[in-house]
């Protein structure tokens, strides 16, 4: 018999947003970088950069009272824009006294510390903001982190370097593309101290020995310098180049990023690849951690997924495989459940012998779902939903108990020859994540994460 197969092509990078993050990096103490500097301010391209800055603060209002108290006032100027909670509408800032400030019109109400949005002049540099601008405060936003989406250039060489205060949220695109003569470039994005690398490329434009690019989307709000060298790390002021760096927000992940959103794909015994991708995934809550998957290098489930799903065809076999296009260090799990839910804790009553649990309620509570803890033997699962509070296991509890019990659906399956997940079809091939199962139920629907 045939197996029938469930395709995808996956043009997935796992991570998504950065180029050999993981490569050789030139970092200082290893690499001292004897003469170089920083690129001159007067060197920079005029600068394109949005309307208007629109940093949010933390502030508090009082009722009929045009004084609101500020985290702080740093940055601000008087006839900004201000809007937020109990402000109304084109209310602009009058004076300024630390930490407060007088408004141009009285507060509807009283409140916060809550975030309000500051609506400030552009940014007036053609150099990348080096500072925050602001103080990056709980609940607040830093002044530099609007300037955004934006592109800054400058001519520079490999003994230069850029100081640049980065924003997690948003994405920069780190670029020698553009570059008039090719040159052999790295380029590494470090602390300010240069101490800390986070992410390196060597030939990313293309051309092997040529020049490089980076996409970074730090997890850190700070201060970041921008390395460029001749590979691997050298100091070299005889070699020159365009740098460009674009920042724009994060997009938003992919419309597959959670399980029950999962795109169908089509059972057949033709190869039909489809099209999806990884790239800004985000982790998904609520389903176990997918066992013996190798997505990292510690082997390890790495936190981004996009979700599938198939229905079991009539023979019981299945079959998921992938044709990655850009890829690099990925892998699949594929997971039943009797509907698409996540998991959640209950605390419930059990009592020794009997299959009856009263809990705080059974929202939604499906049956099949597993049930595990104190007094719960492996493998259980609700059998019935009798009402709002109350619901039966297919198994006794062997203890009398109240104490919280794990409610979850996702049940992983393991194909014997590939163990809990699959990262590569043939060994010592590029990774192409294939799974293979027989024996389902038919009419099942398996996701595919």
């Amino acid at each position: 018999m045939k197996q029938l197969y469930a395709i995808l092509l996956a043009s997935v990078l796992l991570v998504g947003i950065r180029s050999k993050v993981d490569a050789q990096p030139c970092v200082t103490p290893t690499f001292p970088f004897t003469g170089q500097t920083t690129v001159p301010a007067g060197d920079w391209n005029p600068a394109v950069v949005p309307p208007n800055l629109t940093p949010t603060i933390t502030g508090t209002t009082t009722n009929g009272s045009n004084v609101i108290a500020m985290g702080t006032v740093v940055g601000l100027t008087v006839g900004a824009g201000i809007s937020g909670p109990n402000i109304p509408p084109g209310t602009t800032i009058v004076s300024i006294a630390a930490p407060n400030l007088t408004l141009s019109n009285a507060a509807t109400g009283s409140g916060g510390p809550v975030p309000y949005t500051l609506t400030l002049p552009p940014y007036a540099s053609n150099v990348p903001p080096a500072t925050s601008g602001n103080p990056a405060q709980p609940g607040q936003t830093a002044t530099n982190c609007t300037a955004c989406p934006s592109v800054f250039s400058v001519d520079l060489c490999a003994n230069e370097f850029v100081n640049y205060s980065m924003c997690s949220g948003n994405v920069y695109t780190i670029s020698l593309c553009s570059s008039t003569l090719p040159f052999n470039s790295t380029i590494t994005v470090t602390n300010a101290a240069g101490a800390i690398s986070y992410a390196y490329d060597d030939d990313g434009c293309g051309p092997v020995n040529g020049l490089s690019t980076i996409t970074f989307a730090p997890t850190l709000t700070q201060a970041y310098r921008i390395r460029i060298l001749q590979d691997p790390c050298t100091v070299n002021a005889a070699l020159c180049g365009t740098i460009e760096i674009d920042c724009s927000p994060v997009p938003a992940p992919p419309p597959n990023d959670n399980p029950c959103a999962a795109v169908s794909l089509p059972v057949s015994t033709a190869c039909t690849f489809q099209s999806a991708t990884a790239s800004f995934a985000t982790a998904t809550g609520g389903v176990p951690v997918p066992l013996l998957c190798g997505a990292s290098p510690s082997g390890n489930f790495g936190g981004y997924d996009v979700w599938f799903s198939a229905v079991v065809p009539a023979s019981g076999n299945l079959s998921i495989q992938t044709n990655l296009v850009s890829a690099t260090n990925i892998a699949m799990a594929a997971y039943t459940a009797p509907a698409c839910t996540t998991a959640y804790s209950l605390i419930g009553q059990r009592t020794l012998g009997s299959n009856t649990i009263t809990g705080s309620n059974t929202t939604g509570m499906v049956v099949g779902m597993r049930v595990t803890g104190t007094g719960i033997p492996a493998g259980t699962t609700v059998t019935s939903i009798v009402n709002a509070t109350t619901f039966t296991i297919s198994v006794n509890a062997t203890s009398t108990t109240a104490t919280p019990m794990s409610m979850n659906v996702w049940l992983q399956l393991y194909a014997p020859a590939a163990g809990g997940c699959n990262q590569d079809a043939v060994a010592g091939v590029a990774p192409q994540p294939f799974l293979t199962f027989s024996g389902l139920t038919p009419g099942q629907t398996v996701w595919i994460r």
